[in-house]
């Protein structure tokens, strides 16, 4: 269906054409996506006490906090160090 459309979309080209030149880069796509996934299962798998603060949900939170609370305040202070002769 969707090759039917860029088919439609791009005019004069058939569906076979199109899904000829698309597959290559899907393909990619598809390992580069596989890629990515193994590798954050592995990071989230991994044993490392010296990271195990970032995962930590009290860590999250805090963060998460500071990033909604914090926005303006952190504006209002860039704006005073702007004006700093």
């Amino acid at each position: 269906m969707t090759y039917r459309k860029i088919a439609f979309i791009l005019g004069g080209y058939s569906t076979t054409s199109v899904t000829k030149q698309i597959k290559p880069y899907l393909k990619k796509y598809e390992q580069l996506l596989d890629r990515n996934l193994a590798m954050l299962e592995a990071s989230l798998k991994r044993n490392d006490p010296d990271y195990d603060y970032i995962t930590d949900r009290r860590t999250v939170l805090q963060e998460m906090c500071a990033l909604r609370m914090g926005g303006e305040e952190i504006k209002m202070v860039l704006n005073q160090l702007m004006n700093l002769e």
